[in-house]
């Protein structure tokens, strides 16, 4: 039986780890090649700050001719165009502040005033919030332009807007319309306490998520929020509760969740709390008969505009850090995520011994749904359902539903993201172009060959070296269109770099291959050229295939068949055509390398630990056979007490009592005899009044003789019987036969 359930479990794995490969195998836009490398390392404009590493900067806004960063007890304003520092606000936290922050046990190194909050204001004025010292402060600072710097004017607490640890995932978004400010953080100095807030500014009414209920929100990680029309959306990872039915492991899924922005709260007591407060599952996965889901979200674009009204939302995902680190791409269509919230079923849990599954409930009028928009929410006759049950049954699907790019294993983790939307080919196609942050400080350009199409290709343009040091983590990036730069945030400098690379081409066929939507061959001047340069004139593109025609030996030009040489430019000879092809799928190569391996170690780990295992079994039954026959014998042990013998078999009372062996004394002993009695089995209680100190064992006083409730009677079938018979004190047991 053993052996056959290790036979099974070994199976089983080995089956997962086949489905892994195969699904690793079948990926379509697996660690697909860059197809030229550009090294901005160095160039650009760039601003450092001036305390190293521990400013740990935050992206917080850009607008006009400003870029916002937060930093420790200060916020930079720079130059949108120069990257200089225009403005600075200086925000230390008090003594006091900061010596309470140390009682409370935390390091001298976190106890500063992080901002994590800057926005501009209806009134004109600034908000920042910050960390300060494990104490959340905010400030509204207005600008004196007799004094040419920034004025505080008005103070309160930050509690539930800015996060107490520094190191905590939050979010928040200001809608200028009503003056109120959504977060997402946590409301205390433990963490124990997330919610999605919304306050109106300064000192107006507040909203919150459930307090103490994991079914509504359990340990979030908060990567973005934005308006979109009526609502507000949050994108985060938590732990899922629905996940705990029958014991199973505690799993994090990505979730993007959803309020109205005219909700008022529920009629009291829940005035404080939302009445439209709704989440879901995001679905970032292969597809499979066992789908690989990419559970935990890290970073979210903003919308980006579809030609048919619609909008599109990029996100990166990662597997979970205990299993193979793996990163993804996903793109989700904001119609797919209203419809799920709209339209879709409710997720519930009847108690909390049972297992999830839909409320099979049908709202034939919209207006009875829960989560709903209303003029006037506190009018809602009940809201205790919305209030405990806000998740989706079903999940929102990505786009195309499978992932537009996915690194890994051995690749670095994709983190940041952000898109540059509706940029138009030479043939007017528009195309989203994303910019994807890895954590060794480099950047892919992403685009899709054919949008809106069931047969689209991702592309991954150029790959970015930002920074010397592959340590160096992007925090952020941010497009500017305007003077076609892309904004790069580390912990301690801030980069402007070029949003496209055309001019590194300098071939008809490698311009045209690089299939970027930002660059084209100019025929006239031969050279590789940005649309900006574009005018009157002969311009080969080709998205969709990357060749042309038009090129010189544009034919020849396939993906299988290129290789980035020494000067970081594509070439075309047909000698590196083996090599190249080899190149262009190593990373399908090094993916099944490793899940080989894997599985290979699993069999010889199985073979040899059962191999072994056989042989302990062997050596101790080996053992047992001579341990049993090192006793000569002897029906007592080392200790005088009777041995337990199978091979014998009880044919007469009197076989069973015997004096003890010489020299050797008894344990007290209790025995049962089962009898039968008029052909019922009885137990008959044996007791001796010998009391054993060493033992523990002590007998009733009263019960001096081994007494047996029972003498040997005759019955009409002629059986025997044992009725009132008492025992000699001088009879000790010598053998019991089971």
């Amino acid at each position: 039986m053993e052996t056959s359930i290790t036979y099974q479990t070994f199976f089983a794995i080995l089956f997962l780890f086949i489905r892994l490969f195969e699904v690793v195998i079948a990926a379509d836009n697996l660690n697909l090649k860059p197809r030229q490398i550009v090294n901005e390392s160095g160039n650009g404009r760039r601003f450092k700050s001036p305390n190293g590493n521990q400013d740990q900067f935050h992206l917080l806004d850009v607008y006009e001719d400003s870029i916002i960063i937060g930093a420790r007890n200060a916020v930079y304003n720079l130059s949108k165009s120069t990257l200089e520092n225009k403005y600075t606000i200086h925000w230390k936290s008090s003594g006091q502040i900061v010596e309470e922050c140390h009682m409370k046990g935390r390091l001298e190194s976190e106890c500063h005033n992080f901002v994590r909050v800057v926005t501009r204001l209806s009134n004109g004025r600034t908000l920042v919030c910050g960390t300060h010292a494990f104490s959340p402060y905010c400030r509204e600072y207005e600008f004196s332009s007799g004094e040419d710097r920034f004025v505080d004017k008005l103070e309160f607490s930050g509690r539930a807007i800015a996060p107490y640890d520094p190191r905590d995932n939050s979010t928040y978004v200001y809608d200028a319309e009503s003056n109120d400010l959504y977060t997402g953080t946590v409301s205390d100095f433990g963490g124990n306490d997330p919610l999605v807030y919304r306050k109106r500014l300064p000192n107006g009414e507040i909203l919150r998520t459930q307090k103490d209920d994991l079914k509504v929100i359990d340990s979030p990680n908060f990567v973005g929020s934005f308006i979109y029309k009526e609502h507000v959306y949050f994108w985060y990872r938590e732990l899922a509760a629905e996940t705990l039915d029958n014991n199973r492991e505690e799993q994090v899924y990505a979730r993007v969740g959803r309020v109205c922005r005219n909700d008022r709260g529920g009629p009291s007591p829940a005035q404080d709390r939302w009445t439209t407060f709704l989440k879901a599952r995001l679905n970032c996965s292969i597809p499979a008969d066992i789908p690989f889901y990419f559970n935990e979200i890290q970073s979210v674009s903003d919308p980006a505009p579809t030609p048919d009204g619609d909008a599109v939302v990029y996100a990166v995902f990662q597997t979970s850090r205990s299993a193979m680190l793996m990163s993804a791409v996903c793109a989700f269509r904001m119609s797919s995520i209203i419809s799920n919230f709209e339209h879709g079923r409710f997720k519930t849990q009847r108690t909390p011994q049972s297992l999830w599954g839909p409320l099979q409930k049908f709202y034939a009028n919209p207006a009875d749904r829960p989560g709903r928009c209303v003029p006037d929410s506190r009018k809602i006759q009940d809201v205790s359902f919305i209030l405990k049950n806000p998740l989706m049954y079903d999940l929102v699907d990505s786009l195309h539903k499978s992932p537009l790019l996915i690194e890994g294993p051995a690749k670095s983790e994709l983190t940041k993201i952000a898109v540059l939307s509706q940029v138009r080919s030479v043939r007017g196609q528009p195309h989203d172009v994303v910019y994807v942050a890895r954590s060794d400080g480099q950047i892919l350009k992403l685009v899709e060959s054919s949008p809106g199409t069931f047969n689209q290709t991702s592309i991954v343009v150029e790959r970015i070296k930002i920074f010397d040091d592959p340590s160096m983590v992007i925090r952020g990036i941010k497009p500017l269109e305007s003077s076609d730069e892309l904004l790069v945030a580390s912990y301690n400098e801030i980069v402007k770099i070029p949003l496209f690379h055309c001019a590194q081409q300098t071939s008809c066929a490698a311009c045209v291959g690089l299939r970027d939507p930002h660059c084209a061959w100019d025929s006239d001047n031969r050279r590789c050229v940005h649309m900006r340069d574009w005018s009157k004139g002969s311009y080969v593109q080709n998205i969709l295939t990357g060749v042309s025609e038009q090129c010189p030996g544009g034919t020849l030009f396939m993906e299988s068949s290129y290789l980035i040489n020494d000067d970081q430019q594509v070439v075309l000879p047909s000698s590196f055509e083996n090599s190249s092809t080899e190149a262009s799928h190593a990373g399908g190569t090094i993916a099944a390398a490793v899940i080989l391996t894997a599985v290979l170690a699993s069999v010889i780990g199985f073979v040899v630990g059962y191999r072994f295992s056989n042989y302990r079994i062997l050596n101790d039954k080996h053992g047992a056979h001579s341990s049993g026959s090192s006793s000569g014998g002897s029906d007592y042990d080392s200790y005088g007490r009777a041995r337990l013998t199978r091979h014998d078999s009880m044919k007469t009372t009197d076989h069973v009592y015997a004096a003890a062996p010489p020299g050797k004394s008894m344990d007290a002993v209790s025995l049962v005899l089962n009898q039968s009695i008029h052909g019922h089995v009885v137990p008959v209680p044996v007791m001796t009044s010998i009391s054993n100190g060493n033992s523990g064992l002590t007998t009733p006083r009263h019960d001096r003789n081994l007494l047996l409730n029972g003498a040997v009677m005759s019955n009409m079938n002629g059986s025997s019987q044992l009725a009132n018979l008492t025992l000699p004190r001088d009879y000790r047991v010598k053998k019991v036969y089971l």
